[in-house]
């Protein structure tokens, strides 16, 4: 379908007053006044610079570019030129950016060209234009985007004005466009009116064409040329280039845009581009109420904060800038403060320090007594709310405290830290009656310390009054609100209550998120610890797709050896743990380790951490000399550092105990799950959850040693305790009832066993999914209960179901062939020999290859399949592949014999 013929106008533009070649009809102006500017020329454009475009294929008396038409010219710049065209086809209207290939283009015009066309295909925000197509037609490389009539926003600044609230709720989109271009790593460095396009559902941000990766690595940023257009740059722009620009630099943009909104004009209007650097470093950008005092005032000071000299200075993120915006519309309080006189005194003089010092003589010796008189008439009130917040500060330390161990009253040498914390937390209700926020600092302080001692359940009670006390006097969403709800939410995961924990954990990083960005650090801590929440209730998916996002953002904005960078780093290994990806998890382990060595040292607890994780994943993949050798020398190492009764090195003690239970080393498994047991009990009491998993332990190393009732009554014992304590839905009690079950199963008694392991399935399948190691387990469980029954039938689709959805998860590990052996030997026990054959042939053969790997319970399973396979040979007629089948289980026995 050809497009319609554009129809000359009847009278001149009303806009330039010119009479144009081609005007598009539904607009009330000419096509190049309708569309001017949308990519306009920028500083790094020189005079000239645009490649002249070559004759386009004309057919039928119309331009054409690949599947366009075109109907006139836009704009030209450095870019290239931006034509108005027509899809011949669908008839769409379009803005087209076209530049020259071969000769005729550079091989950087090119680069930047293309690059503008992929960021912005990337960015998928209702607030940033759209890319439709790109190509290469007739010498020509473009691509096409929505084209918009109502113009951009330069030519709304020259013929009306905003209103501050209309100009608020303008910027207010474009801020949250270009917070969400900066999470996904995409630097504008070209923000202006003329690249804001104005549309019946509000505006767009367009012009991509100087954009950067925020990713410090990228060569794209490495220049010094000055790039943008001089008025609208960052003063760190202007001075030091396009490499000095970031995310403050985009801030200060949108800061000149509001300004010029609310007053009419930029902050240094009439300045030449040679004259901008001086004048930005001599003084601050003119204050919005001086210009146009009708603004409101805290309008006023968001845009100040904006145009702060220093990017220090600034909003931390364009989404702490939009929260603001959000906050200023919906008549709630800002979060920015306007800048005191003192600061303002100080910042000039660091701009002018040599006039700062003669006008500071001289005022030191005219004016001091007055000044210091307004001065402190100014901030008398606050210094007096200060004075009585540190005041009741003091008074606690030291009444509530320090005179616990004073030499009056009644000194108490042997006192504990133990005891000094316990009788300070019981004297915190009612202790600041006038103070609530100094007891939310306290309450949140004491639960570090109860957190560091592994008291968690204190650490719970001295937190949810904090968390309610920020809320109810700074609001929900205040940083200090939402941190004490984080470190709650760290608690619960501590208390094994994943659940609870996510309750509060998916709305605060969301709030964070909204609030102060993707990028900020309490952000990233934040969504690290939802990732790890997810992970220990079973949704190891979710928190692998949260950790890989958070991963990202993290290395690109503070660096991969940053803390909340290595965290989501060690997290994620543990997550390809927990999804039996053991490869993918060492590699992410060992690169997570050296950033903890490198950046805490050898002997911090969370490099120690790492270092115990990278054991667990030797043990999981056969290698139980290393995974012991690894835990005996973190045992040593918290043993002399924390004393033998910390949690951390009570906690190593059951990583040397469980790697030696997996090494066969059962007698010595089994004493040092005695002496953790104990230790636990004492220092944590019967109930506590790592003295549960301490119990479930040892009832394992019971059952190892040849203990089986014993080891039956000490787990039994412990999944009461944990369904009492954490839940019948709980992961760890799931994991004890599983365990319960299977005793239960190798003593023989199946009617227990069989219903126990069936509402175990159930309930792992409703909780966590049929995919999840969780379930495959309970299902491995329930089927060996059925084959010990001879009930083979009902054992065929649970091994069938284990051995496929372990094949997912690692089709070359031990598990998967374990499971798939299981399914051939039901098979043949079912009579099926032809099926149970290759099945039966492939376990053998990866698990007689990776027999160093299997776990104690597991290693006759090599010699149990080859028997199998000589019965199913000699049932196929094959007698002699049958003898070869015994022989080697023949030549196994003699060997262990």
């Amino acid at each position: 379908m050809e497009p319609p013929a554009p129809t000359p106008p009847s009278q001149p533009c009303p806009r330039c007053r010119r009479v144009a070649e081609r005007a598009f009809d539904a607009s009330g102006v000419c096509v190049r006044c309708a569309g001017a500017q949308i990519f306009s020329q920028t500083m790094a454009d020189k005079p000239g610079s645009t490649p002249p475009i070559p004759p386009a294929e004309n057919s039928g008396g119309a331009t054409r570019i690949g599947p366009y038409a075109v109907i006139s010219e836009l704009g030209r710049g450095g870019m290239g030129v931006v034509y108005l065209a027509q899809h011949i086809q669908l008839g769409r209207i379009v803005a087209l950016k076209v530049i020259p290939s071969g000769a005729a283009a550079t091989s950087d015009l090119e680069m930047r060209f293309l690059r503008e066309a992929r960021t912005i295909a990337r960015l998928n925000h209702p607030r940033i234009v759209t890319v439709h197509d790109a190509g290469r037609a007739q010498g020509h490389a473009y691509f096409s985007m929505d084209y918009f009539e109502g113009g951009d926003l330069a030519r709304r600044l020259r013929e009306h004005s905003f209103a501050p609230r209309e100009a608020a709720t303008l910027l207010h989109s474009v801020a949250e466009a270009i917070a969400y271009s900066h999470a996904e790593g995409v630097l504008h460095r070209d923000l202006k009116p003329s690249n804001i396009m104005l549309a019946e559902g509000g505006p767009r941000v367009a012009d991509f064409g100087l954009a950067a990766e925020l990713d410090s690595r990228s060569g794209l940023t490495a220049h010094a040329t000055i790039l943008g257009t001089p008025h609208y740059l960052a003063p760190e722009a202007l001075s030091g280039g396009s490499a000095a620009q970031g995310v403050p630099s985009d801030l200060y943009s949108l800061g000149v845009i509001l300004h010029e909104m609310l007053t009419g004009r930029t902050p240094f209007a009439g300045a030449s581009p040679a004259e901008l650097p001086g004048l930005l470093a001599q003084r601050a950008a003119p204050a919005v109420r001086l210009l146009a005092p009708h603004v409101p005032h805290d309008l006023a000071v968001i845009c100040g904060k904006c145009l702060e000299y220093d990017p220090a200075d600034r909003y931390a993120t364009v989404a702490a800038l939009a929260e603001d915006l959000r906050r200023f519309l919906a008549g709630e309080p800002i979060v920015a403060r306007p800048v005191s006189a003192p600061s303002q005194l100080f910042r000039w003089a660091r701009r002018r320090p040599a006039l700062a010092a003669t006008w500071t003589l001289s005022f030191a010796l005219a004016a001091a007594s007055l000044t210091a008189a307004v001065l402190i008439n100014r901030e008398r009130v606050r210094g007096d709310a200060e004075a009585a917040s540190n005041k009741a500060l003091a008074d606690f330390l030291g009444k509530d405290l320090l005179d616990q161990a004073s030499s009056t009253g009644q000194p108490d040498r042997d006192l504990r830290l133990r005891t000094v914390l316990d009788r300070a937390r019981e004297r915190l209700p009612g202790r600041f009656p006038d103070h609530p926020l100094v007891e939310a600092t306290v309450r949140v302080t004491l639960a570090t310390t109860y957190h560091a001692l592994g008291e968690f359940a204190t650490e719970e009670q001295l937190l949810r009054p904090a968390w309610s006390l920020r809320r109810h006097f700074l609001g929900p969403d205040a940083p200090a609100t939402l941190h004490a709800a984080v470190v709650l939410a760290e608690c619960l995961v501590e208390l094994g209550r994943f659940d609870d924990s996510l309750h509060i954990l998916r709305p605060t990083s969301a709030a964070l998120i909204r609030t102060l960005g993707p990028v900020d650090r309490e952000t990233l801590r934040a969504v690290n610890s939802t990732a790890a929440a997810e992970r220990y209730a079973g949704h190891t998916s979710e928190a692998a797709a949260l950790l890989e996002q958070n991963l990202s953002r993290a290395r690109r904005t503070l660096g991969a050896s940053a803390e909340e960078s290595r965290n989501a780093l060690g997290i994620l290994a543990s997550t390809r743990w927990d999804q039996g990806r053991f490869v993918e998890a060492e590699a992410l382990n060992r690169e997570a380790l050296a950033y903890f060595e490198h950046e805490l040292g050898p002997e911090h607890a969370e490099t120690l951490m790492m270092r115990a994780n990278l054991a667990t994943i030797f043990t999981s993949t056969g290698r139980y000399a290393e995974a012991e050798a690894i835990n005996r020398e973190i045992l040593a190492t918290r043993r002399r550092l924390l004393g033998a009764d910390h949690p951390e090195t009570l906690r190593s003690l059951s990583n040397l105990a469980s790697s030696c239970l997996d090494g066969g080393k059962a007698a010595e498994a089994l004493a040092l799950n005695e002496e953790l047991s104990e230790a636990r009990r004492r220092v944590l009491g019967p109930d506590h959850p790592d003295t549960l998993l301490a119990q479930h332990n040892l009832a394992t190393a019971l059952g190892r040693s040849g203990q089986m009732e014993q080891a039956i009554k000490t787990v039994g014992e412990t999944v009461d305790a944990s369904t009492r304590t954490l839940g019948a839905d709980h992961l760890s009690t799931l994991r004890y009832r599983r365990t319960y079950a299977g005793m239960l199963a190798s003593a023989q008694r199946l009617e227990e066993a069989i219903p126990l392991s069936r509402e175990i399935l159930a309930t792992s399948r409703r909780l966590f999914g049929p995919d999840n190691p969780q379930t495959i387990a309970a299902a491995e469980n329930l089927a060996g209960a059925f084959v010990l029954t001879k009930n083979f039938a009902d054992a065929e689709p649970l091994w069938r179901e284990a051995a496929e959805t372990r094949r997912k998860i690692d089709a070359n590990g031990w598990r998967t062939a374990y499971a798939r052996g299981q399914l051939g030997k039901t098979l043949a026990l079912l009579n099926r020999p032809a099926e149970a054959e290759p099945l039966l042939r492939e376990g053998y053969a990866t698990l007689f290859a990776q027999k160093t790997q299997l776990i104690p319970t597991r290693r006759r399973a090599p010699d149990e399949l080859a028997a199998q396979l000589a019965t199913v040979c000699a049932t196929l007629g094959r007698p002699a592949e049958a003898a070869e089948w015994q022989a080697k289980v023949t030549v196994t026995d003699t060997a262990k014999r």
